[in-house]
C-alpha cells in the first residue's frame, strides 16, 4: 500500500505541470461548471442523491434520442464531462466512494461515445466535419479538465485512490481520442480505396482538420512527457526494490524472472517512445501522442507485473526457507532418536 501511494504521489508530480490553461483550448472549470464557447457543464445533482438515478436515467433518454453517431458521442461527452465535475465535488468532500460512482459513470459514458465512433460514416466526415471537428476539440478539452481535477484534488486520507481513478479516467479518455483517429484514418483509406479521395494531401485534410493542429501538438508533448516520466520512474523503483529484496534476502541474488520480464516490457516503451520522438519531429502529433500513450500504459504494466512476480517469488522464498529449517529440525529429532535407540540397544545386550 506504501509503494502504491508512492506510485500515485510520483504520478502527480509527473502530471502536475499540465493544468488547464497550458494549452489553446477554449474551456476552463470555474468552481464546479465546465465553461465552454458554447455552454456551461454544471456537476448538477450527485452520487447520493435520492435523484441521482433521475439524472443517470435522463442523461440514457437524452443518448437514444440524439441521432447521428457523431452528434452521439459530443453528446455522451457532454455527459462525461458532467461525471467529471461530480467527481471533483465527491472528491472536495471527502467522499470517495460517490466519487468512484462518478468515475464508473464517466467510463460508462466514454463506452457510449466509443461505440458511437465504431458506427462514424465517411458521410460524416465530409457533411458534418464541424460536429468531428467540435468534437475531437471537446476531447482535448476534456483531458486538460481531468489532468487539472487531478492536480486540484486534495485529500489526505486517499491520496492514492483519488490519483489512480483519475488516472484510469484520462487513460479512459486518451484511448477514445485514439479511436477516433484511426476511425477517421480507416474512413480516408476507404475512401481512397472507392476512388472518392484522389491524393494523399486530400487524405491529410480528413485525417488532421485545419485548426486542431495546435491542440493535437500540445497534447502530444504533454502525453511524450508524462510517459517518459512515469517510464524512469518505474525503472528507478523496480531497481531499488529489486535491490531492497536481495539485501533482505527475499529473492535470490541472481536475476528474478520478474525483473527479467519488466525489463523487456520497459524495453517495448523506450522503442515507443522512440518512435514518438520521431513522429512528433515529422508533426504527425497524433501518431505520437498514440505512441507515447502506449508507452505509459507499458510502463504502467511493467510496474504493476513486477510487483506482483516480486511478491510471488518473495513467497517462494520464504516457503523455501521455512522447508529447509523444518527439513534441519527433523534431522536433529531422528540424530537424538538414533542415540536413544542405540543406547536401549546397547542397555539390552549388556543385561
Amino acid at each position: 500500500m506504501k509503494n502504491k501511494a508512492k506510485f500515485a504521489a510520483v504520478m502527480v508530480a509527473v502530471l502536475a505541470g499540465v493544468i488547464l490553461f497550458s494549452q489553446p483550448v477554449f474551456a476552463y472549470i470555474e468552481g464546479n461548471t465546465i465553461v465552454t464557447e458554447d455552454a456551461k457543464i454544471k456537476a448538477g445533482i450527485t452520487p447520493g442523491s435520492v435523484f441521482y438515478g433521475l439524472d443517470k436515467a435522463l442523461d440514457r433518454v437524452s443518448l437514444a434520442l440524439t441521432f447521428g453517431s457523431s452528434a452521439r458521442a459530443k453528446t455522451g461527452l457532454t455527459i462525461a464531462r458532467e461525471r467529471l465535475m461530480e467527481v471533483k465535488v465527491m472528491v472536495e468532500a471527502n467522499d470517495t466512494v460517490a466519487a468512484g460512482e462518478a468515475q464508473r459513470g464517466h467510463a460508462r459514458a466514454l463506452a457510449s461515445v466509443s461505440a458511437s465512433l465504431d458506427k462514424l460514416k465517411g458521410s460524416e466526415l465530409n457533411t458534418k466535419r464541424e460536429d468531428v471537428i467540435s468534437l475531437e476539440k471537446g476531447m482535448l478539452e476534456h483531458e486538460s479538465e481531468i489532468i487539472a481535477v487531478n492536480k486540484w484534488s486534495k485529500s489526505d486520507a486517499d491520496a492514492g485512490q483519488i490519483t489512480f481513478m483519475l488516472d484510469a479516467m484520462q487513460n479512459s479518455m486518451a484511448d477514445v481520442r485514439i479511436q477516433l483517429f484511426e476511425r477517421k484514418r480507416e474512413i480516408a483509406l476507404e475512401q481512397i480505396a472507392a476512388g472518392k479521395i484522389q491524393s494523399e494531401t486530400e487524405t491529410e485534410i480528413i485525417v488532421r482538420e485545419e485548426g486542431l493542429i495546435d491542440l493535437r501538438k500540445q497534447s502530444a508533448a504533454e502525453e511524450m512527457k508524462a510517459a517518459h516520466g512515469l517510464v524512469a520512474y518505474v525503472k528507478g523503483d523496480i531497481d531499488a526494490r529489486l535491490k531492497a529484496a536481495r539485501s533482505a534476502g527475499q529473492v535470490p541474488r541472481e536475476d528474478v524472472s520478474a525483473a527479467a520480464a519488466a525489463a523487456q516490457i520497459l524495453l517495448q516503451a523506450d522503442l515507443k517512445l522512440g518512435a514518438a520522438s520521431e513522429a512528433f519531429a515529422d508533426s504527425e502529433f497524433e501518431q505520437a501522442f498514440e505512441l507515447a500513450h502506449n508507452a505509459r500504459r507499458l510502463g504502467e504494466t511493467a510496474q504493476s507485473l513486477f510487483a506482483e512476480e516480486l511478491e510471488a517469488e518473495a513467497a517462494v522464498g520464504a516457503e523455501a526457507k521455512a522447508d529447509n529449517a523444518g527439513a534441519g529440525v527433523s534431522a536433529k529429532a531422528g540424530e537424538s532418536l538414533s542415540v536413544s535407540v542405540g543406547a536401549g540397544v546397547d542397555v539390552s545386550v549388556n543385561e
